[in-house]
């Protein structure tokens, strides 16, 4: 089975406490909003594993001259398409269907914002993906990433009781009925993870943050308060090629 059928099939876990988070909606801040308060303006946006393009068709479209949207499944990126399609935005948005394990289909410093959102945990090879990024990216350039925090408390606790849902290789993932198994993500990061991957690569960590139900509280304490880690990152200057 492909990569790309695999995410077509591929429905995450229905997760408990929907009818609390509902009725505190008020004070959900979902990852979306969180992403768009740390990225900045620019030139051009890549955003990678954009799916159906909801994050980008956001406010965002005004912060930006040129923004790029990449997934592995045609479906998504045809549906964007149409999107931008049927409201003139042709020349302002870009969709390509490509799998960011390949390496991404640009040149080096073609962007000056790139963001990551959900999409990291899903990669074989999470240092070969930010590593690609810091390619692309234009000296100074930011990168907000968004990922599974593996140092949540509540992680940690359903560990100890032996239901933390586990990443599975692939296959495995839609075969299995059991609970415990999440999907086709491969990778959870702790923070200590994330600023050693990102330092090694050549990004330094501006801001640390998460979203979630009363995330505005959490976030005195993200590493271990927070379901997702955001983070904001700055491509240095003194280390733009790898």
């Amino acid at each position: 089975m492909s990569k790309e059928e695999l995410f077509k099939n591929y429905r995450p876990v229905p997760k408990p406490g929907a009818r609390i988070t509902t009725l505190f909606k008020h004070y959900d801040l979902n990852r979306h909003e969180v992403a768009l308060s740390l990225l900045g303006s620019g030139c051009n946006l890549l955003d990678l594993g954009c799916g159906r393009g909801e994050f980008i068709f956001s406010d965002i479209g005004k912060r930006f001259t040129k923004i790029y949207g990449l997934d592995i499944q045609f479906s998504r990126i045809k549906l964007a398409m149409e999107v931008a399609e049927k409201n003139d935005l042709r020349e302002k948005f870009c969709f390509i269907v490509s799998d960011i394990e390949n390496g991404l289909p640009f040149k080096d410093a073609s962007f000056d914002n790139v963001v990551c959102i959900s999409t990291l945990y899903f990669m074989r090879n999470p240092y070969a993906v930010i590593k690609e990024i810091n390619r692309t990216l234009c000296p100074g350039g930011q990168l907000v990433l968004l990922t599974i925090n593996k140092n949540y408390l509540k992680h940690q606790l359903l560990l100890y009781l032996g239901k933390l849902r586990v990443p599975l290789p692939e296959a495995w993932a839609l075969e299995s009925k059991e609970i415990w198994w999440e999907g086709i993500k491969l990778h959870y990061s702790t923070l200590k993870e994330l600023r050693s991957l990102l330092s090694k690569v050549g990004f330094e960590v501006k801001k640390i943050t998460g979203s979630g139900l009363f995330a505005e509280l959490r976030n005195w304490y993200p590493s271990l308060l927070t379901a997702d880690l955001c983070i904001k990152a700055i491509k240095r200057e003194d280390n733009w090629r790898i």
